[in-house]
């Protein structure tokens, strides 16, 4: 490792003379990879994650091509008229559908629906789809009527008498005609899907498409929304609600909900750990300027400064990650459930290099070395212990290439080079924008201007 340093020496030098070049060359990368990364599309289909050729994904694949999804998109029709719901429920099945994700394909979001039931069969059949139980009640009210029936035949005639005498049954039932009918109306179930007052019908539609593709969901439930607000349920009651639902529905609100975390905690974690950087390098330059006492005057200037501080350390890592965006662009062409989250863990990872190169380097200007020396001692230095943490984070990263799992073979290949190019952005560029910043006068780490390590 020595030895790759003491021969980019040279490299280094020109990079601080060179300061406009490189990073006009940086800045040239980064729009072409914030263009590829502005392209990447988010695979949102968990069912992609594994390799086709496994059981599992072939059996979800069979199972959605002979029966649609598994999972239903629930549409609860409510007012206070049943009529109205039945009507406007029959209204909306054929155009559901019909429904189509894109207009030039002949694909369909649903499959089929479950509104009407054939409850003459079942009227026909009960008693064999009764359970032990139920028919255990059915006898129990039969033994009851014909006990019923022996006696009122005896109080009508006084002379008749029982042959054989019956075992008397000690078993008292309760079981009543309402009771048993309540039964029946169990298991023959209702002709359509009604609440018990039937003021609210729920439909239930399958899906065609994937019940693990959180953008295909999104699309048939905007797509439905849209097609319910056009038939303006209002016109069939003053009172009329649709309400869209189901088990697609509550997955996709866990997905959502999943999304909205990570989003903002990639906002809040970003600003807060480049906040505490930023404080921590304007106390420490405040220390070695002031001295003991309280300095307002050097404390203001420090409190302008940090700004370009934040610029330092934030501009080169914000680049690696634009490059990171290309480089996935151009390997994957879109970001699955697991990648998608890998900006913060860059960030994270990332972030460690340009403190400790800044450090570093700010503790070489305090010294009394110029701008191009001081860049080189910390390349020499602090940029070799950079190197070989990040070399060995990228090689264990890349280690997950090998794995079956799409999840985290794609998320090894581009956190491993995300965290390269967060080491090529924060050795190269990092000395670069100081040199610029410094000549400028934007950045002044004179001797007695720095701070300590």
């Amino acid at each position: 490792m020595d030895r790759l340093f003491r021969a980019l020496r040279p490299f280094i030098r020109w990079v601080t003379r060179r300061a406009g070049v490189v990073l006009g060359l940086a800045v040239l990368a980064t729009a072409l990879g914030g263009y590829g990364a502005s392209r990447l599309s988010i695979d949102t289909d968990i069912a992609n994650l594994v390799p086709e050729d496994y059981e599992s994904v072939q059996a979800l694949n069979t199972l959605q091509q002979t029966v649609g999804g598994e999972r239903d998109m629930a549409v609860a029709i409510v007012s206070p008229s049943f009529e109205a719901n039945r009507q406007f429920a029959e209204d909306l099945i054929p155009k559901a559908l019909s429904l189509k994700r894109e207009a030039d394909t002949s694909e369909t979001y649903l499959t089929r629906v479950e509104y009407t039931r054939e409850v003459g069969f079942l009227k026909d059949n009960a008693l064999y789809f009764a359970s032990n139980q139920e028919l255990r009640q059915v006898e129990d009210f039969l033994d009851d009527q014909i006990a019923e029936a022996k006696r009122a035949r005896q109080d009508a005639n006084p002379f008749y008498f029982e042959l054989e005498e019956d075992e008397e049954d000690t078993t008292e039932t309760s079981e009543s005609g309402e009771e048993l009918e309540g039964v029946y109306d169990r298991l023959i179930g209702k002709r359509y899907p009604i609440s018990d007052d039937s003021t609210t019908m729920v439909l239930r539609f399958y899906p065609s498409g994937s019940n693990t593709n959180i953008g295909y969901i999104e699309d048939l439930y905007a797509d439905t929304r849209a097609l319910v607000d056009r038939m303006d349920p209002e016109s069939y009651h003053p009172e009329m609600k649709v309400v869209l639902a189901g088990r697609l529905y509550r997955q996709l609100a866990e997905v959502n909900t999943i999304w909205s975390d990570v989003a903002g905690s990639f906002g809040a974690g970003v600003g807060t750990v480049l906040l505490v950087v930023i404080v921590y390098f304007l106390y420490k330059a405040y220390r070695v300027r002031s001295g003991a006492g309280f300095d307002g005057r050097i404390l203001l200037q420090e409190l302008v400064r940090a700004p370009v501080m934040g610029l330092v350390i934030g501009g080169p890592l914000f680049m690696s990650l634009a490059w990171t965006g290309g480089a996935a662009s151009l390997l994957f062409g879109r970001l699955n459930l697991m990648t998608s989250t890998l900006g913060l863990v860059l960030f994270g990872l990332g972030i460690d290099f340009g403190i400790h190169f800044y450090a570093r380097y700010a503790e070489e200007r305090a010294d009394g070395h110029a701008v191009g020396d001081a860049a080189e001692r910390t390349f020499m230095s602090t940029g070799q212990a950079i190197a070989v943490g990040a070399f060995t984070t990228a090689g264990a990263l890349y280690v997950l290439v090998a794995a079956d799992f799409k999840g985290f073979s794609e998320f090894g290949a581009i956190a491993g080079t995300g965290v390269l190019f967060a080491l090529l952005a924060m050795t190269v560029v990092m000395p670069a924008l100081l040199a610029l910043l410094e000549r400028t006068r934007l950045l002044s780490l004179r001797v007695g201007a720095g701070m300590e390590a």
